[in-house]
């Protein structure tokens, strides 16, 4: 359940907004030491750095942008140094369109035994009072009645709790993040629309596990102190600065020592799991779409920044079939 208690982090660049978000950030609290070693180990992995990518083979070149889901002013400096190169694209490829992600809602909301706990008891007896008073804070927090909550499944609730509540303003605002913004840029230019998950693998994807797996596992989450949200300050600066692999380093760096410090064991198993379940394979299928579509038209590829990164990246996966893969700066202001 790691996997779907970070789902939001694996999918855009974790829950991320603007507005009360700005602050401090964590990563500029820890020890100049522990800094270094952070970075070090970040910027080992190929393509480590960058937001802004050209892939070029047999003479066909395409984009490749990493977004954030929710809102923040700075997209629109991206959105103006993507626009003259997606006027060179046919098509563009998300994660999931528009009409897809309606699908994908409508599928899964016709079926309540997908999200919610239908049969035997609520998530109150399942986790114990101990537990349940722990999530129930969490909760008020973000203003959702525990009552409502105790029905969710633990995958479902781990997604609505993913969300930081400074960056729940900006997603209820109808501000619309980088991924839209593009897509209707795209929309404007006439380019085709294309996803590279669909409905039915997303929701494969989050409903794979039985109710009592993922009850064992939004306990261990809890006990870990991870629903606590700490990271979100550092998170958005590491995206501005197009340290996306650092921004996926720290953030597990975070969780390890949360359960450290808690007493909680085997989260580096979780984590690897999460990380290989929601990024590296989704990586793999995706590559399996665009070697194929890039070797053949110019395209447009704008997907959650963290996806880049590493060896298994979706930038090393197209560079070992034989793309060549370019940084491509932004303009200085």
């Amino acid at each position: 359940m790691i996997r779907t208690l970070l789902a939001f982090l694996s999918l855009c660049l974790p829950a991320l907004g603007y507005a009360s978000c700005d602050g401090p950030s964590q990563f500029d609290s820890l020890p100049i030491e522990e800094r270094a070693v952070l970075r070090e180990k970040a910027h080992t992995a190929p393509f480590s750095q960058g937001l802004l990518w050209q892939i070029e083979k047999g003479g066909v070149r395409s984009f490749i942008v990493g977004t954030m889901h929710l809102p923040h002013p700075a997209h629109a400096r991206t959105l103006d140094a993507l626009a003259p190169l997606m006027h060179t694209t046919e098509t563009l490829f998300l994660e999931l369109s528009t009409p897809d992600e309606a699908a994908f809602m409508k599928e899964l909301t016709a079926d309540s035994s997908l999200y919610l706990i239908t049969e035997g008891p609520s998530l109150i007896d399942r986790l114990g009072d101990e537990i349940w008073q722990k999530l129930n804070r969490e909760l008020k927090v973000r203003g959702i009645p525990g009552v409502v909550a105790a029905q969710y499944q633990p995958w479902f609730l781990g997604l609505t709790l993913s969300v930081a509540p400074c960056a729940l303003k900006a997603l209820q605002s109808g501000e619309l993040g980088l991924d839209r913004m593009v897509e209707n840029a795209a929309l404007e230019r006439g380019l085709a629309i294309r996803s590279l998950d669909t409905p039915e693998s997303m929701i494969a994807l989050f409903t794979s596990e039985s109710i009592e797996t993922q009850t064992d596992d939004l306990r261990i989450a809890i006990d870990a102190g991870l629903l606590k949200e700490t990271n979100t300050e550092a998170l958005i600066k590491h995206y501005l600065e197009e340290e996306t692999r650092l921004a996926w380093g720290f953030s597990v760096h975070q969780s390890l020592k949360r359960a450290r410090e808690n007493g909680v064991v085997g989260m580096e198993n979780q984590l690897a799991k999460m990380e290989q379940d929601m990024l590296n394979n989704r990586n793999i299928a995706w590559a399996g779409v665009l070697k194929d579509a890039l070797s053949q038209s110019p395209a447009t590829v704008a997907v959650g920044a963290l996806h880049l990164p590493g060896n298994n990246g979706l930038l090393a996966v197209l560079n070992d079939a034989g793309f060549k893969v370019t940084r491509l700066e932004f303009a200085a202001e």
